[in-house]
């Protein structure tokens, strides 16, 4: 109500002579527009008083009680699975390859029908809070799943793909201001592969950073591909920003070109992701 349909809240104050908010923002907003609204609390606290500590959890699940755990929540409505789940399981993957004894569980809710074949990890059915209690780090679309984050402790990075009309009304109702910038699987990796590590999750590049540096791409034969910038790099891999579409397992040699001189690294293609104009690219290093 308060998000979609602001314009209708004149019309709820002639219908109601009382309303509860479950959110304390809710109160005042009710209240602004003639409203008797009382603040009671969120419902979902209820389920804290049976929630599992992070042993329990992962031992229920059958997840190691050592190695870090990554937790996928892609959706609770199917078109929320089908514009998601490709770039959170491509997302997990490339987290697979830079952090050591990684673990990838799923949440799949009620309401959805999750193909195995899209989505080769671990699927956990209607136990939300058990998964985000085993979890180091989640990958969350955006909605109730971070209020429960939030409740079950757990580092989240929120992605949600919608299309253009949807921003569109977003921005028309005063709603734009709650929406972050563009959704990058470069930056989720990023801030997901941090978080993991025990590092404060980063917001994009600080105004004093230095500028990307430029990368080269070259096929197996050394012929030029394309030329980009680095988003990040580790001794596992890096990511990219060019404006071609490489192959998905394609073998190509990375040329950044840093201050300290070029540096050359075999590589290959794990994930791709676009914007529609620039193609993001998640690379592996071959030793």
């Amino acid at each position: 109500m308060w998000a979609w349909g602001a314009g209708r809240i004149p019309k709820l104050a002639q219908l109601i002579t009382k309303a509860a908010a479950i959110l304390p923002f809710e109160e005042s907003l009710l209240r602004g527009f003639g409203i008797d609204a009382t603040f009671v609390g969120h419902p979902m606290l209820d389920r804290t008083a049976n929630m599992p500590t992070k042993e329990e959890a992962r031992e229920t699940l059958g997840l190691s009680p050592k190695g870090p755990v990554l937790a996928l929540f892609p959706g609770s409505r199917q078109q929320e699975i089908d514009r998601h789940i490709d770039d959170f399981v491509a997302a997990a993957k490339e987290l697979e390859g830079r952090v050591t004894g990684l673990q990838v569980v799923v949440s799949v809710a009620s309401t959805v029908a999750l193909d195995s074949r899209r989505c080769p990890f671990q699927l956990v059915h209607s136990a939300s809070l058990s998964v985000l209690r085993a979890a180091d780090a989640a990958i969350c679309k955006s909605g109730t799943t971070t209020l429960e984050a939030a409740i079950a402790d757990c580092p989240l990075v929120v992605a949600y793909r919608t299309g253009r009309i949807s921003y569109e009304l977003a921005k028309r109702h005063s709603v734009a201001a709650f929406i972050s910038k563009p959704f990058r699987l470069a930056d989720v990796v990023e801030t997901c592969r941090r978080v993991i590590g025990g590092a404060r999750p980063l917001m994009g590049r600080d105004a004093q950073d230095a500028p990307p540096a430029s990368v080269q791409i070259r096929d197996v034969q050394e012929r030029l591909l394309a030329v980009g910038t680095l988003v990040d790099a580790d001794t596992g891999g890096a990511q990219i920003e060019i404006d071609t579409a490489l192959g998905q397992g394609q073998q190509v040699v990375l040329t950044v070109l840093g201050a300290a001189g070029p540096e050359r690294f075999q590589a290959e293609v794990r994930w791709v992701s676009s914007d529609g104009r620039r193609f993001v690219h998640g690379l592996r290093f071959r030793k």
